[in-house]
């Protein structure tokens, strides 16, 4: 099963997994680290001590912002042994969307789809 971690600022990437698994029930494989009282440093070093726990699974990173500590910590993802593809912007559809079919998708194409459908969940009306 491919793994979930977000890394975000304060309680966003706890309260993106709660709505969601309000909607779909509970999922397992999911982490939430957020960046609350954590230097970048101490940050990146849990990423990393999450990341070498996880083996060899495929691991999608969700980061909210495109730029920051959160971002900036997940380079140590990089050099994980771990599969792991890093995504910023990360949205409500894009949650659900990981956890609808993170187990019918090969990685890549896993992906892509939650990447389509996060730009998709942003319009103006």
């Amino acid at each position: 099963m491919t793994r979930m971690l977000l890394v975000t600022h304060g309680d966003l990437g706890s309260e993106l997994v709660s709505t969601a698994q309000l909607i779909v029930g509970p999922q397992e494989g999911v982490k939430v680290l957020s960046n609350k009282e954590l230097s970048s440093e101490s940050l990146s070093d849990a990423l990393q001590t999450e990341l070498l726990s996880y083996g060899e699974d495929e691991t999608v990173v969700f980061v909210d912002v495109a730029g920051g500590s959160c971002l900036s910590a997940c380079r140590v993802a990089q050099s994980s042994p771990t599969v792991v593809r890093v995504i910023s912007g990360v949205n409500l559809p894009m949650v659900l969307e990981f956890f609808h079919y993170r187990g019918r998708l090969p990685f890549d194409e896993l992906v892509e789809r939650v990447l389509t459908k996060g730009r998709v969940g942003i319009q103006a009306m």
